[in-house]
């Protein structure tokens, strides 16, 4: 027998494959499907599409000797249902987990998330910078610049002499350092337009299974324009470049309603996250 199950089936009692998430049939009222987390039922619920639900399959029979385990109110029982006439109508039966959605009823991405493609973005986007410094030796004027400045941060120190901060400041700022970040932000301003444009994720996001979509629009509806693709890299440089508006835009979905950042909020965007995609063996 198949282990696969399909869209609109309660998910898969303990000891088989979990179900991935996704909507199913609501357990408690069968017009409509409920978000299913991978884990729990959420309260995220809309109307169902298509035929009217299939019934649950009956749980199988107790070997012999051995009771049915008992259901226990307000908990998904081996195949998602409730006790009859559970839960009382404008109560939520408890374990239910409330997930920020789109307007359409797609799972926004956690700030957890987001951090980790970002982190993996930077470490695949700053090799790439590395190596063009590298091959124009922009490194070695980097490397030089920085054991002067360590030179001279030795001769203040040990000869008590004042120092003077706008030599520091010069020695750090060096041609060859404000080259090494220019190029920076060219290679991510280009690299996640691209990657937008063309598959609506980098490949960080890709690896978390995250998607830039419209506001509001996260149901595979229409792609992310050009428009929208473009600008959305170029205002994370320019408010990264604005002193503490940097910090403030990276961590404004911990508290937004809608899970964006300044610069999702200027662009229009959202950024949802996919569910796992089933492994059957």
């Amino acid at each position: 027998m198949s282990d696969e199950i399909p869209v609109g089936s309660p998910p898969a009692p303990p000891g088989r494959h979990a179900a991935p998430g996704g909507w199913y049939a609501d357990p408690v009222d069968g017009s409509r499907e409920r978000y299913w987390d991978g884990w729990q039922w959420t309260r995220n619920v809309r109307p169902r599409r298509g035929a009217a639900p299939a019934a649950a399959p009956p749980p199988p029979p107790a070997p012999h000797g051995f009771s049915q385990p008992q259901q226990s109110m307000g908990q998904p029982g081996p195949y998602g249902q409730f006790p009859p006439g559970y839960p009382p109508q404008g109560y939520a039966p408890p374990g239910y987990l409330a997930v920020p959605t789109t307007a359409d009823g797609v799972p926004l991405a956690s700030w957890w998330w987001r951090a980790l493609a970002y982190a993996i973005d930077y470490f695949l986007l700053s090799a790439v910078v590395q190596i063009i410094a590298a091959v124009t030796g922009l490194a070695a004027r980097i490397d030089q610049a920085s054991r002067e400045y360590q030179a001279y941060l030795i001769e203040v120190l040990t000869t008590g002499a004042t120092p003077d901060l706008g030599h520091a400041i010069g020695l750090l700022n060096t041609p060859a350092s404000m080259t090494v970040s220019v190029i920076s932000t060219v290679l991510f301003i280009v690299y996640s337009g691209l990657m937008l444009s063309s598959r609506g994720a980098t490949l960080g996001k890709m690896v978390c299974r995250l998607r830039v979509v419209p506001l509001d629009q996260g149901q595979g509806g229409p792609a992310l324009d050009k428009r929208r693709s473009w600008l959305r890299p170029v205002m994370t440089e320019l408010l990264a470049f604005i002193p503490l508006v940097g910090l403030i835009d990276v961590l404004f979905p911990l508290w937004d309603r809608r899970k964006q950042t300044l610069h999702d909020k200027i662009a229009g965007t959202q950024v949802v996250r996919e569910p796992k995609r089933p492994n059957w063996r």
